[in-house]
């Protein structure tokens, strides 16, 4: 209950650290639309948005993730 209760919304736009929203269009458990919210609402947020793989993508797709997390990390900035 506590998880569900937790909202730390209000917070977010203070986050100045650079973040990746990697992400799969057909995550039923985090949704792409909810990704890209928090994408927006983090002002040094990038995101990725892989076609397929799930909630478990990093799992389901190991290359793909780790090639958009390696991309990202080598970005200046």
């Amino acid at each position: 209950d506590a998880l569900l209760a937790f909202d730390g919304s209000a917070d977010i736009a203070s986050l100045a650290t650079p973040a990746l929203i990697l992400g799969a269009r057909d995550d039923v458990i985090v949704p792409a639309f909810l990704q890209a919210e928090l994408a927006h609402a983090m002002p040094a947020a990038s995101m990725t948005m892989l076609e397929f793989g799930g909630h478990f993508f990093p799992i389901s797709r190991p290359v793909e993730f780790t090639t958009a997390v390696a991309e990202w990390a080598e970005k200046p900035g």
